[in-house]
């Protein structure tokens, strides 16, 4: 293969670490990369990747702040591409909105496409129940359809095929052996929480601003952050004084960041349903690193993180319960290094992403 042609709507590959493993795993077979992305805001498309790509296509450019009326839109931009292309193509296409162009391109041309479902659409989109049931629908068959149907994890999936692959979330090979080669600072205090990824206001940020104001008083504790800043709690929270922020980093200097951190924090918003299904990056990561992970009761899927003594858990409602779980321990070393030896038993199990995707590639582009 070539060239694999990324199907996602954003407006950069760099915006999902997925894609960036993706991207980086495809470059190192060989292969080119392309992105037909969208753009949301001017200057969004600017990325630094470790390599160029073969053809960046901003297929809808859209300045109106209801994104998901425009989803209509991206799915029938990439659609009518499809059709006027006339050359054989195998497609990746990120999300339900961009394969379910592919499906229906297919039944014209001679396409085929991987299916990355990172996040279920269903899942996402709260509409009335009839709605929803024709999406899963479609969903199923775009999914029996395609090469293979790459999940997270099989939780959030209420039917089966025999076309899921589970990829978790973990770090590639290149990332974990560039990670031991990256310089660090020394750890900036006793008891370090490290918060990265998108730092979004759905995603913990207003309880880590919350956290890290109210001990503001306890030197004994601070926070590291590295991610893209989206919104005014990320704002407010990497200029308080004992937060480091090292702004947005690559792969493998966010994973190198675990080793200067005693907890990594992965908070997600449950009114957003498809969070209490969340597969993150940061989990990953963590068993890698061996980092203890402190993660909102309301996840479902960290349930094993939970009963194996490797997180920390209270409800999102309650970001004073958070507080007292930092300031617990930072008193007891004890505790740390009972998760992090659990997390040491978890990682026997944990295979880089490029090790299973690798499997995918070699099936079906090859």
């Amino acid at each position: 293969m070539n060239n694999l042609k990324i199907i996602a709507p954003l407006p950069a590959i760099t915006i999902r670490t997925r894609l960036v493993k993706l991207a980086k795993l495809l470059n190192e077979r060989g292969s080119s990369v392309s992105h037909w992305g969208w753009s949301r805001k001017d200057g969004d498309t600017a990325e630094t990747l470790p390599f160029d790509l073969h053809e960046k296509v901003v297929m809808l450019r859209t300045r109106s702040n209801s994104v998901r009326l425009h989803y209509p839109r991206w799915t029938l931009a990439v659609f009518f591409r499809l059709l006027r292309s006339k050359e054989d193509q195998t497609l990746y296409c990120l999300g339900l909105e961009s394969a379910v162009a592919a499906w229906a391109a297919s039944k014209f041309r001679k396409i085929e496409y991987i299916f990355d479902d990172a996040d279920r659409l269903v899942l996402i989109l709260k509409l009335p129940s009839p709605l929803q049931q024709i999406i899963r629908w479609v969903e199923i068959k775009v999914s029996r359809s395609s090469l293979a149907h790459i999940i997270p994890g099989e939780a959030r999936y209420d039917y089966s095929s025999s076309k899921f692959v589970i990829v978790k979330n973990t770090p590639t090979s290149s990332d974990i052996r560039d990670a031991a080669n990256e310089s660090t600072p020394p750890k900036p205090g006793r008891f370090v929480v490290y918060v990265n990824g998108w730092l979004g206001e759905t995603r913990g940020l207003p309880i880590a601003l919350y956290a890290a104001t109210k001990l503001l008083s306890n030197k004994n504790i601070v926070f590291i952050a590295a991610g893209r800043i989206d919104g005014p709690s990320a704002e407010a929270f990497v200029n308080l004084e004992n937060v480091n922020y090292f702004g947005e980093v690559s792969s493998s200097k966010s994973l190198a960041l675990y080793n200067i951190s005693d907890v990594v924090l992965t908070l997600y918003d449950p009114s957003i349903e498809i969070n209490s299904y969340a597969e993150s990056n940061k989990w990953g990561d963590a068993m890698v690193t061996a980092t203890p992970v402190v993660v909102n009761s309301e996840v479902k899927t960290a349930e094993f993180l939970r009963t194996s003594g490797a997180a920390f858990s209270a409800p999102y409602s309650d970001p004073d319960a958070f507080v007292d779980i930092f300031v617990e321990l930072s008193e007891s070393e004890n505790m740390i290094k009972a998760a992090k030896d659990r997390l040491v038993i978890l990682s026997k199990n944990t295979k880089p992403f490029d090790s299973v995707m690798n499997r995918v590639l070699e099936q079906h582009l090859e």
